[in-house]
């Protein structure tokens, strides 16, 4: 069985052990549309597809968590969870932090530790 991480590569394309492309700058939000379609139809039918391709890799790979970052609408991510049982967990980037997490006394530390520990979680 390969090991998550190069299941994860493979998933984004990515080389096991490489360093993920950089996004660009700028992101053209091309969608094509067929006649009579809308806009927000056509956008919904390419989410779904996206979803529907990640739940058979997630399937298929046994990935056990799904990541979202902080602050972030987590409804695919829960769409996904319900579909494979995979556990979402918060992987902090650490450029913005919740009301509740600054009340909290939460570091740049301490939102880095959580980050170890959902790794270990995914990658163990």
């Amino acid at each position: 069985m390969p090991s998550r991480a190069s299941t994860a590569a493979r998933i984004s394309g990515a080389e096991p052990g490489a360093c993920p492309p950089a996004a660009p700058a700028t992101q053209s939000s091309t969608t094509a549309i067929a006649p009579g379609e809308s806009r927000s139809s056509a956008i919904r039918s390419r989410n779904a597809a996206t979803i529907r391709r990640l739940i058979n890799a997630i399937n298929k790979e046994e990935i056990p968590v799904i990541f979202h970052i902080e602050l972030s609408n987590q409804k695919m991510a829960g769409t996904i969870s319900e579909a494979t049982g995979a556990q979402v967990r918060l992987l902090h980037a650490c450029h913005n932090i919740s009301r509740d997490d600054f009340n909290n006394g939460a570091t740049y530390l301490s939102l880095m530790q959580n980050n170890v520990e959902a790794l270990k979680e995914a990658l163990w």
